[in-house]
């Protein structure tokens, strides 16, 4: 039988297919017999629609996010172990964040790899639906098994996607059994497939985060595992009504809750508002309890970082961060309710974050990366 022989590429794959007469290929799809071949090298390329298996590893990362991040909301995903299991190798009992819940996040192309304690990747067992026991945490390489597209489902929320399509989905308070995949539609999981993303450590320079205000006590809603937040949003150019709570996640409102946060030299960072040109301002370099009728302790006018715009940003060791002014004084929080139209009461004059429960306010914030 005559043969040709023709290369195609997937995402650092080369597939060389031994092509009969009369065999049919597009781009994205290899013949049965280059798949008992195993012909597949290592090199960079673009996307088939029904993957081989990989046999060899990636290219290295084009890029690696600062920090690490943890997932999930009140039950944060664990790699049992810092990593190196196949079986249960995701749980999601924990409920406070530590080294096995923090996972170092990874640009390949277009798609995101995460990365447990133990340097292997998070990977998903190939063509596999509906099943609870698809997640592994062996693998120290990048292949197609370790690539995630994230898709927001609301801010700060993200739908992972694996190379072959499939939407994960997470049962908390589960160590069995907590982590499965569902072809074709997000909603098709039993629980939920929207993962938060909770930042940890180095914010870098540069990226965009959420600054959410925790809604302690609300609990859970039904049927999912995730706790409303309120994320702050601002609008640029503004002396009044420049910061506020955004609500709930989701909407247009979103736009208006992404700041760029800017590392200066001093190692304070300038938090840049969503239209790319203004600045929050500290009035008066923090210290003050509230605004006037006319003007906000909070701004959003500037067009360049001074002193009142610099803030420092610290990771409490928990995920959790302080906003502390050129003053000294931190930015604190009050929420007027529990429902997101009764607003919540911002301060810069808290002068220990642990002890702004006892004058009603809290001082600690919750970061979340913005991949989109």
């Amino acid at each position: 039988m005559n043969t040709t022989t023709t290369t195609y590429r997937s995402h650092g794959l080369i597939a060389t297919a031994l092509l009969g007469v009369g065999a049919i290929m597009n781009k994205r799809t290899i013949t049965a017999a280059a798949l008992a071949a195993g012909l597949l090298v290592h090199t960079e390329g673009f996307t088939f629609d029904k993957p081989p298996p990989p046999t060899r590893f990636l290219s290295e990362p084009t890029g690696v996010f600062p920090g690490q991040v943890a997932l999930g909301w009140s039950y944060y995903l664990t790699a049992r172990d810092g990593g190196g299991q196949t079986i249960n190798a995701l749980t999601t009992t924990a409920t406070t964040i530590g080294p096995d819940e923090r996972f170092t996040v990874e640009q390949v192309g277009d798609y995101l790899a995460f990365k447990t304690a133990d340097g292997n990747y998070v990977s998903v067992t190939d063509g596999v639906s509906n099943a609870t026991q698809v997640t592994q945490t062996v693998l120290p390489y990048l292949t197609d098994t370790t690539l995630f597209s994230v898709t927001p489902s609301s801010l700060g929320y993200y739908a992972l996607v694996s190379y072959y399509d499939y939407y994960m989905y997470y049962i908390p308070d589960q160590s069995t059994a907590a982590i499965g995949t569902n072809p074709g539609s997000p909603s098709d999981g039993p629980v939920t497939t929207g993962f938060a993303a909770q930042q940890c450590g180095d914010l870098g320079s540069g990226y965009r985060y959420s600054i959410v205000m925790e809604a302690s006590g609300i609990g859970y809603w039904p049927g999912t595992a995730l706790v409303p937040e309120y994320p702050l949003g601002a609008i640029g150019g503004r002396i009044k009504d420049a910061i506020f709570e955004d609500g709930f996640y989701g909407g247009e409102d979103d736009l208006n809750a992404r700041f760029t946060l800017i590392r200066q030299d001093d190692g304070s960072y300038a938090l840049q508002t969503s239209n790319g040109i203004n600045y929050v301002t500290a009035v008066d370099g923090g210290g003050l309890a509230h605004g006037t009728a006319e003007s906000d302790n909070l701004h959003t006018d500037a067009t360049r970082v001074g002193t009142w715009e610099k803030f420092r940003i610290t990771d409490q060791g928990n995920c959790t961060y302080t906003l502390q002014t050129h003053s000294g004084y931190y930015v604190g929080y009050k929420r007027n309710g529990t429902a997101p139209a009764e607003g919540a009461f911002l301060t810069t004059d808290i002068s220990d974050p642990a002890a702004a429960p006892s004058i009603g306010y809290n001082a600690y914030f919750v970061l979340s990366p913005l991949w989109n």
